[in-house]
């Protein structure tokens, strides 16, 4: 959803949606927790492991970057490829595992030790299993699905006047 709102309605509404992905993040984190939210709400423990500052870094941070920099790119590519059905799968499919990685990557950075021993597993095993599994089928599926939906709501949109900024 993030990808696709950035896509299609530009950078500062793919942030404000991505900001909410956060959120919600950060909210299932805090109020219906797992063993690993600390990585997502400072106000999480396990013990005598703690969230912290970082973890909200992690909860907001890629999401906010995700919609953004979705709906920034696709104003560049489209001027570049005529054919807008390929810069929306080369923005899904690079947006997708940029944010795995950033994800991941923060996790690794901020809280590796602890995310190790919460785990039981090393977290480069952790981040290899994450992004060979769920990485690439996300974005297989978001490099299909974002272009056929561009196909649906487009002219929705056009006729609403709304989305004009990025798909003129």
């Amino acid at each position: 959803p993030v990808i696709f709102a950035g896509i299609l309605l530009g950078p500062t509404d793919g942030a404000i949606l991505g900001f909410v992905f956060g959120m919600t993040s950060f909210l299932k984190a805090t109020f219906a927790p797992t063993i690993t939210s600390f990585c997502f709400s400072p106000f999480y423990s396990v013990g005598e492991i703690h969230g912290n500052f970082w973890s909200l870094l992690i909860a907001f941070g890629p999401r906010i970057l995700l919609g953004y920099l979705s709906g920034l790119l696709y104003t560049k590519l489209k001027r570049v490829k005529k054919n807008t059905i390929i810069a929306e799968s080369i923005i899904a499919i690079g947006m997708t595992l940029l944010h795995t990685l950033m994800v991941m990557g923060m996790i690794w950075l901020f809280f590796g030790e602890v995310y190790a021993n919460v785990t039981g597993l090393a977290v480069s095993a952790v981040i290899v299993t994450v992004i060979t599994s769920n990485g690439i089928l996300e974005m297989i599926v978001a490099g299909f699905i974002i272009p056929m939906m561009m196909r649906i709501l487009r002219p929705v949109l056009d006729k609403l006047e709304l989305g004009k900024s990025t798909h003129e």
